[in-house]
């Protein structure tokens, strides 16, 4: 097996193991967000400057939390909290605010929130409507164990 089908089976492997996660949440009775939505609990602040969409998020502490698949490379922040977050490549490591990153086009993330935490992303678009925007930075998925794309109930 070539380097690049490993990568590629370890990458779908991932893929896997997040669905298996997300669908455990949702039979606990956890929730999925659509579009546009805000979930209890969740709150999400949006801002707009010229060319610049900020997505605020802040997340309550023992919070089990799966990521939409990003489709924009895009800075992020975590200003408040501590978090365990599943990092492809990495595996589990842990991030104490003050932190920040690059998220690379393709990132799907699994986060445990250990204390309060706020998590800020910066995408560069002229879009202004928050669903028109979710559907440009968010990449369509389907997790086969529950059927349902992300973002779409």
């Amino acid at each position: 097996m070539s380097q690049a089908e490993m990568q590629s089976a370890q990458a779908s492997d991932v893929t896997a193991w997040i669905d298996q996660v997300e669908r455990r949440i949702v039979e606990l009775g956890g929730m999925i967000q659509a579009t546009g939505e805000q979930l209890e609990g969740f709150p999400v602040t949006h801002r707009f400057t010229p060319g610049i969409y900020i997505r605020e998020l802040k997340m309550p502490p023992t919070a089990i939390v799966v990521g939409r698949t990003h489709a924009t490379e895009h800075p992020w922040v975590m200003t408040t909290g501590r978090i365990l977050v599943f990092v492809e490549g990495d595996g589990w490591i842990e991030l104490v605010a003050p932190a920040s990153g690059i998220t690379k086009i393709g990132t799907r993330r699994v986060a445990v929130v250990l204390e309060p935490t706020t998590w800020t992303t910066f995408h560069a678009t002229t879009l202004t409507d928050i669903e028109e925007v979710e559907n440009f930075i968010f990449a369509p998925h389907v997790n086969p164990l529950l059927g349902l794309q992300e973002g779409s109930l």
